[in-house]
């Protein structure tokens, strides 16, 4: 998408807290929906969004981690993932990126419109976000990821294939994975050490 969303957002990151810290939750609601009519704006599409939608979403994250990990803390990985799937489960972009304004590959990709924003709105999130490296359980570094995930064209479409795709939190552990693995990817020496 672009750097000014960036900008704008990056302090307020749904995966830097607590899912479902009520004190966040009006944040939370307002951020993402901002975010969706940013992306949409910046395409020349007026959006017509129902901010119910956005609730929900934030209100199903918690179950999604509750299901899918048993750490009181999970990763900002698994937490971008719980995201990517309840936000997909809700779709709440109804009105398609059109194909003379957007590459039409993607938007052939049906609900590419749920999984380009928030497949962008989490990898923004990942760009500078922090996790704890442990070993043995025990807390070993605090590891910031500095720089941005970048990808190709052809990786790009695949995912947001997948995404768009998700139908459960079935997918919750690859997604996760693969959330991982990109920002491991664009962040040498961030992962753990390789020994197997």
């Amino acid at each position: 998408m672009s750097d000014a969303s960036d900008r704008k957002t990056s302090t307020k990151s749904i995966l830097e807290h607590e899912a479902g810290d009520q004190k966040f939750f009006c944040q939370d609601v307002v951020v993402l929906a901002t975010f969706s009519e940013c992306c949409y704006k910046r395409i020349g599409i007026e959006p017509a969004l129902i901010w119910k939608k956005f609730e929900y979403i934030v209100n199903d994250i918690p179950s999604i981690l509750n299901r899918n990990t048993g750490a009181t803390n999970p990763s900002v990985f698994k937490r971008a993932a719980a995201l990517t799937i309840a936000f997909i489960a809700t779709s709440p972009l109804d009105q398609i990126f059109q194909s003379n304004k957007f590459p039409k590959k993607l938007a052939e990709i049906g609900n590419h419109q749920n999984a380009i924003v928030i497949f962008e709105y989490c990898r923004q999130c990942l760009h500078n976000a922090c996790y704890l490296k442990e070993e043995k359980g025990k807390p070993v570094e605090m590891v910031q990821l500095k720089r941005k995930i970048k990808l190709s064209a052809h990786f790009y479409y695949d995912m947001i294939f997948a995404i768009s795709n998700i139908k459960t939190d079935a997918s919750f552990h690859f997604l996760a994975l693969n959330y991982e693995l990109m920002a491991y990817k664009a962040n040498k020496g961030a992962s753990y050490p390789e020994k197997i």
